[in-house]
């Protein structure tokens, strides 16, 4: 009885512990989580080209479209945060900003025209004032993902 109970506890802790590492769960198409860079480096590397295909960026999201989950930004501790459009129109819970992920997709550099901006400045829940001050195209980073990993 003492072995059972033994063996009983054991599996219990090993599993409170699991439950600890934190839960992972991906939206769009599921990728390995194999080579994978940060923010800071993805912003280096698309320097010095115009696309970077089938990447693997983690990051923390700085902002959920509030509108329907369809699109996040990665904070980036070296400038403007990175922008990330889901393919295919798959969402995510709007309430996960702050939560570490790994976006899997391609990045572009992609002029976005005033009607964009807004309508994303919309998404995001930003005010009338802060949407009508939008009034030139703007050049920036885009990752267009199939998938991301949230991992909370």
């Amino acid at each position: 009885m003492k072995k059972l109970l033994s063996i009983l506890a054991i599996a219990l802790v090993a599993t409170t512990a699991q439950a600890q590492e934190g839960k992972q769960t991906y939206y769009g198409k599921k990728f390995e989580n194999g080579r994978t860079m940060d923010v800071a480096q993805f912003s280096d590397a698309m320097k010095s080209t115009d696309k970077l295909a089938n990447i693997r960026v983690r990051g923390t999201l700085s902002q959920v479209c509030q509108s329907a989950g369809c699109w996040v930004r990665l904070q980036n501790p070296n400038g403007e945060d990175v922008f990330v459009k889901f393919k295919d129109h798959f969402t995510i819970p709007m309430d996960l900003a702050g939560a570490s992920a790994v976006v899997c997709g391609t990045a572009s550099k992609k002029s976005v025209s005033v009607a964009d901006q807004r309508h994303f400045a919309e998404d995001a829940g930003k005010s009338a004032e802060e949407i009508a001050k939008i009034k030139e195209p703007k050049d920036e980073i885009r990752i267009d993902a199939t998938g991301i990993l949230i991992q909370q």
